[in-house]
Order: structure tokens, then C-alpha cells, then sequence
């Protein structure tokens, strides 16, 4: 398989692309950088093809993905400096990696047949995206139509927020 990683650059990703390219897969590394700047080790993700790519570019990452073409992403990019995530000057910042990158990367897919017309859920704290059980996401539907006389377009909404293990 053919797989395109973001965030090489920081420990996760750089510890994917080389678990992949040890079982033999296929990987194009991603992260902010024009060139590869992660742990010099010289381990194969070091040596693997790389792209630089700025999740919060919307256009950026439809055009790399298109051209990579992989058969699946591993969205590893994130800002991981917690402690200064939450100083006020840099909020907006994070977010828009945290969250608006996600969305981004995450968009690439929601045309794709698992994801079709199905209403999903992103953690902004851990990036994991779910789906909402159809019966909810029906329920929410209805809902919203009745009371605000609002027709949700499931297929093209995210809602944000923080999963069940991430407030644990």
C-alpha cells in the first residue's frame, strides 16, 4: 500500500513512516519544512520521498494529496508544545493546525465511500475523526430541521469537540 504521512518531521510520524517502509509498504513523508527535518538517524523515513505541505492550506493539501495519490493518509502533523498552546498569542495558531489542519487533511476523504453522506466527529485534542451512528446523526438532523428549520448537509459537517478518552 501506498501511504502518504504528515508531521514526519515530529516523533509520531517519523516512527510511522518507518514502521511502513519496514513491512514493505510504500511512503511520502509530509511536514511544514521545505526539506526533511526530523531526528537525523539515518533510519529509512530520512531517505523516504518527502513533500512540504502546510496543513492550514486547504488548496496546498488537495493538490498534494491528488498528486501523491495514496491509497491512505496517516495524519500525523499537530502542534505538540502543549504547555505554549495555551498562551494567548499563539491559540489561533494551534487551532488552525490543530483543528482547521485536520479538517483539511480529513476533507480529502469525505467523498469517499465509508464516509458518504455520514456526519463525523473531530477531536481537537487527540485529532481522531469518528462517525456518528446513523441513528443520532438522524435524530440531529430532524431535530434541527424542526426547530430551526435548518437543513444540515451531513456530508459536508464536522462538528469539533473532545472525545470520550480525551476527558478522561
Amino acid at each position: 500500500m501506498k501511504f502518504f504521512v504528515t508531521g514526519v518531521g515530529g516523533q509520531l510520524g517519523h516512527d510511522v513512516m518507518n514502521e511502513l517502509l519496514k513491512h514493505g509498504h510504500e511512503g511520502v513523508g509530509s511536514d511544514i519544512q521545505e526539506n526533511y527535518s526530523g531526528v537525523a538517524d539515518d533510519s529509512a523515513v530520512t531517505k523516504a520521498p518527502y513533500v512540504a505541505l502546510d496543513i492550514t492550506d486547504k488548496e496546498a493539501v488537495e493538490k498534494v494529496i491528488t498528486e501523491v495519490n495514496p491509497d491512505a493518509v496517516i495524519h500525523c502533523a499537530a502542534w505538540t508544545a502543549v504547555d505554549m498552546a495555551e498562551d494567548d498569542d499563539k491559540v489561533a495558531k494551534v487551532r488552525a493546525i490543530n483543528a482547521g489542519g485536520t479538517q483539511n487533511i480529513f476533507y480529502q476523504y469525505t467523498d469517499a465511500a465509508p464516509c458518504k453522506g455520514v456526519l463525523h466527529m473531530t477531536c481537537t485534542q487527540c485529532g481522531q475523526t469518528f462517525h456518528l451512528s446513523e441513528q443520532t446523526a438522524a435524530r440531529l438532523t430532524a431535530q434541527l430541521d424542526e426547530r430551526e428549520g435548518f437543513a444540515l448537509d451531513c456530508g459536508e459537517t464536522v462538528l469539533f469537540g473532545v472525545c470520550r478518552n480525551c476527558r478522561k
